[in-house]
């Protein structure tokens, strides 16, 4: 859509530069519920990229009036969300994604930006940038300065000195005047970042949000499809298809079930597998169907928003078994939904919920033991007899989508 330049003080710029998993579902979420009572139009100001990876987000911003704005390619960089990035790396981005971000701005003289994934900027330009004539709101997807509270073992050596940088960086970052609102996934960091911030900058628990809309796929055709039997114990892993998910380790643990235990398991991988991942990936999948009784299969391609919900009712057992994963999952709140426990890491904020809410086990996932023998309690003892279903339902009615786009609307209108 092509965009002429206006003036507006009811107009809230939503910017996000990456592609894939959480940042194109989230738009869709803005644009399908943002509430007719905030009286704010939309403007998203998105990749080059991105109307070929979410023709589905597209869709919706055009149903709902939604206005969408492009990068040009020359300017947008590969705006991939990566960890394992240098530090000087993620700055630089950071400093880059800010300047792309200021003259959107000033293209359309919007006075309130809302950023989809700010922990760059946020650590970045708002400590050390020039004043700006917009307020800058947005979400804080990795804090873990406050990880030694909620992690059962012992932080390593570069994750104290991670978590001192962040706490440094925010005390700077939280007293700049565009500073509006810090919307975080993590309602514990909330209770710290106050102590940090100075009275007038918001700073709010965020919903991670699902959606109960579903597509035309069953749980019973899916299993069907597969060639999975209905007597089978399905263990799902669900989403890119990257180190971090801690496939490997999972795909280790395989062989160290007890033999009778493993014929009942299917390991259930779906979603797109990175190029820079194949080759390992592929290596670790033989290496465990050579050793192992289990049925692996997989589904090496994106799922769409409306197949999702299927996905994890098909399963019997979500795997949420990341390395040391930082923030937040939407693994917990769709296996949540879907009535189904997890096998998540113990570790931060993951760990922290899943014990809180009694979503599953919570286990040290970096060990191929600890998730074997916790896959054969779930084999032997029933996968429902290890989470409280109820408890688990809360959670997920706390997350929905209608919540996520109301808690924003709400905290950008005051």
């Amino acid at each position: 859509m092509t965009a002429s330049a206006q003036t507006s003080d009811s107009v809230v710029m939503v910017f996000d530069l990456a592609v894939g998993g959480h940042h194109g579902t989230y738009l869709l979420y803005l644009a399908k519920y943002w509430p007719a009572w905030a009286g704010s139009r939309l403007i998203f100001v998105v990749g080059s990229a991105f109307a070929t990876t979410h023709p589905e987000v597209v869709a919706q911003a055009e149903r709902h009036n939604v206005q969408m704005v492009y990068v040009h390619p020359d300017k947008d960089p590969n705006f991939t969300i990566d960890p394992r990035m240098t530090r000087v790396a993620l700055l630089r981005r950071a400093f880059a994604e800010w300047q792309i971000l200021a003259e959107h701005a000033k293209r359309f003289d919007v006075r309130e930006v809302l950023v989809m994934y700010l922990d760059g900027i946020l650590q970045g330009p708002l400590c050390f940038a020039r004043p700006v004539p917009f307020r800058v709101s947005g979400i804080y997807f990795r804090p873990s300065f406050h990880y030694p509270r909620l992690s059962p073992s012992p932080l390593t050596r570069s994750e104290r000195v991670r978590g001192l940088r962040q706490r440094l960086l925010l005390y700077v970052a939280l007293r700049n005047r565009a500073l509006r609102t810090v919307f975080s996934l993590d309602s514990y960091a909330v209770e710290h970042l106050r102590r940090l911030a100075p009275p007038r900058c918001g700073l709010v628990a965020l919903p991670d949000p699902w959606d109960a809309a579903e597509g035309d796929r069953t749980p019973g055709k899916i299993r069907a499809d597969l060639g999975i039997s209905s007597s089978s114990h399905v263990f799902l892993i669900l989403g890119r298809l990257t180190p971090r998910k801690g496939i490997e380790t999972v795909l280790a643990a395989l062989p160290l079930i007890e033999q009778e235990c493993s014929k009942q398991i299917v390991l259930l991988i779906v979603g797109d597998l990175p190029s820079a991942f194949q080759t390992t990936f592929e290596d670790a999948l033989l290496r465990a169907r050579e050793a192992t009784s289990a049925q692996i299969t997989t589904v090496q391609q994106f799922v769409p928003e409306a197949d999702l919900h299927a996905y994890f009712r098909a399963a019997d057992v979500i795997m949420a078994t990341y390395a040391r994963h930082v923030g937040m999952s939407g693994i917990l709140i769709h296996a949540a939904a879907a009535g189904r426990p997890v096998l998540s890491s113990d570790y931060g904020l993951m760990g922290a919920l899943t014990r809180r809410f009694r979503l599953g086990v919570a286990i040290n996932s970096t060990s191929p033991l600890a998730i074997a023998r916790s896959m054969e309690r779930f084999v032997t003892e029933g996968p429902r007899s290890l989470f409280d279903p109820h408890s688990a339902a809360k959670f997920a009615s706390q997350n929905t989508a209608v919540n996520f786009a109301e808690t924003i609307a709400r905290h950008l209108q005051t």
